[in-house]
Parts: C-alpha cells; sequence; structure tokens
C-alpha cells in the first residue's frame, strides 16, 4: 500500500488556509478549518487536494451560506438578583463584544 502527501487547501476567491497531511491508501483523515467571513450572503467554496496521480477528482465546489447573525439562547440555571453574580452575566458580555456595540440582553432583561 501506498502513501498520498497532499495539501488539502480551502479557497474562497483566493486561497484562505492549507494543511499538510500524510495518508495511507484507503485511509480516511477529517482536516478542519476555521474561516471568519466578513459579509453575509452566499459564498462558493473550493477545496482542492494535491499529490495523487488522478488530477480529476482534486477539487471539490461547493456552496456556502455565511448568516449574518446567529441568535443565542441564554439559560441561567440559577438567576440571582445580583447582575455581575449571575451564572450567565460574563458569558453574555462575551458575546456582546461580537455584537458591533449592539446592546446585548442580560439576564435581567428577560421578558422585555
Amino acid at each position: 500500500m501506498g502513501r498520498v502527501r497532499t495539501r488539502p487547501a480551502l479557497s474562497w476567491r483566493k486561497k484562505t488556509d492549507q494543511k499538510k497531511i500524510d495518508l495511507k491508501s484507503g485511509s480516511e483523515e477529517s482536516v478542519t478549518f476555521d474561516v471568519v467571513m466578513e459579509t453575509p450572503g452566499w459564498v462558493d467554496g473550493e477545496m482542492k487536494l494535491s499529490g495523487d496521480r488522478l488530477a480529476a477528482d482534486d477539487a471539490f465546489y461547493f456552496p456556502l451560506k455565511v448568516n449574518d447573525k446567529v441568535k443565542v439562547l441564554i439559560v441561567d440555571g440559577d438567576p440571582t438578583p445580583a447582575l455581575k453574580e449571575s451564572e450567565s452575566y460574563y458569558l453574555s458580555q462575551a458575546l456582546h463584544r461580537g455584537t458591533g456595540g449592539k446592546r446585548f440582553p442580560g439576564p435581567r432583561d428577560h421578558g422585555k
């Protein structure tokens, strides 16, 4: 059995990321890419492999929908009257940092 050294590469209009893996013939491996998309909407993605003798199957094209917002429900199992003692306070503040300055509802905003 042979080995294939390949470099999976992820692209969105330009090469975004690349990783090196070494596969034995007939084996599988999962490769994860972390990508931050700035603009919501549909994006055409491309995954390319290199290093084998059959170039016809080295590219995979796929659509990816980038959402503008992700809804998050924070459930506090033990709510307290003191805001900063709440189990969910620091989580809600961390998520607030990623909202571009928009106010993120905290534990006291339930029902408003």
